[in-house]
């Protein structure tokens, strides 16, 4: 994984877990929150928002 990527994920898991859930404006290019999907296996692409990784249990969270 893009070390940039990961880093971004690991700050997203970060706030996502503060006390009001409010994800402030990232330390990042914005181009980082935008762009997201998910591949099918038929090549098609459905847009998503920004995975939440939880990095302390290893789970994902799709939105």
């Amino acid at each position: 994984m893009d070390p940039q990527i990961y880093q971004f994920l690991q700050w997203i898991d970060r706030e996502s877990k503060t006390e009001d859930g409010i994800i402030n404006d990232p330390p990042f290019p914005n181009e980082l929150l935008d762009d997201w999907y998910i591949e099918k296996p038929d090549g098609s692409k459905s847009e998503i928002m920004f995975p939440v990784f939880d990095f302390s249990d290893g789970t994902v969270e799709w939105r």
